[in-house]
């Protein structure tokens, strides 16, 4: 049995908070030093990633199968791989089997849902903000082109060989995790990396139409200014205008650069904030729905129950009541 065995949390749900700004008290709970989701009464795991942190992993087990998908998004790139069981990951309008030695991939503030459909089905989940990797390339190609291909044409697991490789590098991020070791982070940012080189040499990326050449090893870098500008404003409005300006760029080229960056139009990427900001409010306050809406920039209730419907696939108050057990009337 590997250390990281002996620090997994059991949940039947995950929900995950980056907050804006450092939490008065986290409600994290460390064992060996690993980030561990806080396990509500409902089998809910709340992960409240460190502030500071710019990468966070855990591995968490499903004890049951879950009869419907958990939806979720985030400001944080995700990577995961599944160490055991099997589980349907959902997107937009997609839906794949998943089972021991997959990869998937989701982008900043990408709707995605998820199931497990064996019991005792564990996942090793790692969340990082854009900047973690920086302008690393492989074979020309920045790492961010891997997320911002269409679901459908994200790189899969192949073969055997390719499977235990991918589970080995797991087993070694699980560690690092668990450890903290002087070094860790840059240990972390080096098993993401390799996760991905593994997952792009498993792939003919000429034949992958959502793989441009026009992508830029330095667009993710230029439009970093306008995601810290969203970071910054969780509760407003910023414009595509504003958004141009903070990165010293023309409407239309950083229309352009955002999009085959990020895989979503910056109008999308905005309202996807406000909705994880409103979500947050969800969680952390007793605030009316109607208020939370106001708080993020939603004209009322009802506006932000439509928006809701997209991404989280339930209502405000139904993602309340299922991410704390408490129904209040908005």
């Amino acid at each position: 049995m590997s250390d990281w065995q002996e620090n997994m949390s059991e949940a039947n749900r995950v929900v995950v908070v980056r907050p804006g700004i450092p939490p008065e008290s986290d409600p994290r709970v460390e064992q060996g030093n690993m980030l561990q989701p806080d396990i509500a009464d409902t089998g809910v795991a709340i992960v409240t990633l460190p502030h500071t942190d710019p990468a966070a992993g855990y591995v968490t087990q499903f004890p049951s199968v879950m009869p419907a998908a958990n939806w979720d998004m985030h400001q944080d790139f995700e990577i995961g791989v599944q160490l055991r069981g099997a589980r349907e990951s959902y997107y937009e309008n997609f839906h794949v089997m998943t089972e021991a030695g997959d990869v998937w991939l989701h982008p900043s503030w990408e709707p995605h849902g998820w199931r497990t459909t064996v019991r005792d089905a564990r996942n090793l989940t790692v969340l990082f903000l854009p900047d973690f990797l920086g302008d690393e390339a492989f074979d020309g190609h920045p790492w961010f082109s891997l997320f911002a291909l269409p679901p459908r044409e994200r790189p899969r697991v192949n073969d055997e060989a390719t499977r235990l490789q991918v589970l080995s590098i797991a087993d070694e991020l699980a560690l690092e995790f668990i450890h903290r070791s002087p070094g860790w982070l840059p240990a972390a940012r080096l098993g993401v990396l390799k996760l991905l080189l593994t997952l792009q040499r498993g792939r003919n990326v000429t034949r992958a139409s959502g793989w441009s050449g026009s992508a830029n090893r330095s667009d993710l870098s230029r439009i970093l200014p306008a995601i810290a500008l969203v970071r910054e404003r969780p509760g407003e409005r910023v414009s595509l205008a504003e958004a141009a300006a903070a990165c010293v760029m023309g409407v239309t080229q950083f229309r352009c650069i955002f999009s085959r960056t990020m895989a979503v139009t910056f109008g999308r990427f905005a309202v996807r904030a406000r909705l994880g900001h409103a979500a947050r409010l969800l969680i952390q306050t007793d605030l009316t729905v109607d208020a939370v809406a106001h708080a993020a920039a939603f004209s009322d209730g009802s506006h932000l129950n439509a928006h809701f419907r997209k991404a989280y696939g339930c209502t405000a108050n139904e993602y309340r009541w299922r991410t704390t057990d408490r129904f209040a009337s908005g």
